[in-house]
């Protein structure tokens, strides 16, 4: 039994010291994981700043502005989906509510079915299983909803929504099946943009979505981002490759398709 146990346990050492050097590994296809577990927490800070920085030089990409009225696509409000390990840009959605005549047509609503039809898995249930969604406003209930049915791990967010507030109401990981968790990003934009809605006084149209169509909010949040991604070096190798990842999408960003 002795000699049982001390083999158990040098099995176990050898284990532990792989683990150490090599790091945690990428689960496989399929697997459930929480990232913030599995990197270091300076690490993911600087990722979910990437992967926001991301979402933001979106809008500022797409903008819209007050004098487009009569041809408007949607709100200013942009998502992307990007994979955990391979810090890949799935893909990304845009609010089409005006375009599409249609109250639904929200940014992470129109990525997930776009995401979806793309994986064309079988096993729907873990189609998104080793992904984050970026969204550069905090999610409406619906979209909250449908994220936790297509069991989305994790979600991270911009400017806070305080008509809906949906995901502090909702509390992310305890709303829905599984694993989950949400995560609002410190930044210095996140914190500017927040300020300002604060000390937004509209005379005739209150509301965030309002609020998102000011040209000072475009070029002190929206641009400042798109230029401070572009300008950005990783400060840990782990998010290089992300980082190249989302300046390569903005270089070949086409608005067709979405």
């Amino acid at each position: 039994m002795r000699t049982k146990s001390k083999i158990a346990m040098f099995i176990i050492g050898i284990g532990l010291l792989i683990f150490h050097i090599d790091g945690p590994v990428a689960p496989a296809d399929g697997q459930s994981t929480d990232t913030s577990k599995t990197l270091d927490a300076e690490v993911q800070k600087e990722r979910d700043q990437i992967g926001l920085l991301a979402a933001f030089a979106l809008v500022a990409e797409t903008w819209q502005h007050q004098g487009q009225m009569a041809n408007r696509r949607g709100h200013n409000i942009a998502a992307l989906l990007i994979h955990d390990f391979d810090d890949t840009i799935l893909e990304f959605g845009l609010n089409r509510n005006f375009e599409k005549n249609s109250a639904i047509e929200h940014a992470e609503l129109r990525l997930l079915q776009k995401a979806s039809r793309r994986l064309n898995k079988k096993e729907y249930r873990k189609l998104f299983l080793n992904y984050t969604l970026y969204s550069s406003l905090e999610p409406c209930p619906m979209c909250q909803g449908a994220m936790s049915i297509a069991r989305i791990p994790r979600l991270v967010y911009g400017l806070d929504d305080p008509y809906f507030k949906a995901i502090k109401a909702c509390y992310y990981q305890k709303s829905c099946p599984g694993q989950w968790c949400s995560s609002k990003v410190d930044h210095p934009l996140v914190h500017l943009i927040d300020r300002m809605y604060l000390n937004y006084k509209p005379h005739e149209k209150p509301g965030i979505t309002y609020f998102l169509e000011q040209d000072s909010v475009r070029d002190k949040i929206f641009d400042a981002a798109k230029k401070e991604l572009f300008n950005l070096k990783a400060k840990y190798p782990r998010n290089e490759r992300l980082l190249k990842n989302a300046k390569d999408f903005f270089r070949n960003f086409s608005r067709s398709g979405n």
